[in-house]
């Protein structure tokens, strides 16, 4: 639980149906978070990317 946020209460997965969490995969460390559009996209921000190397 984050202890800067006062009152805070740690959500079950589910209650927010439309926000996204953005993890790393092998470890599950959340990075950035996001808005459900539809069963396929999120949107998020650009910076929650920008240390993706570009090719």
């Amino acid at each position: 639980m984050n202890t800067r946020i006062v009152g805070s209460e740690e959500a079950q997965i589910g209650t927010w149906g439309w926000t996204a969490s953005l993890q790393i995969r092998y470890d599950g460390f959340h990075f950035c978070g996001g808005t459900v559009i539809d069963e396929r996209h999120i949107i998020t921000a650009a910076h929650c990317f920008s240390w993706i190397h570009k090719q």
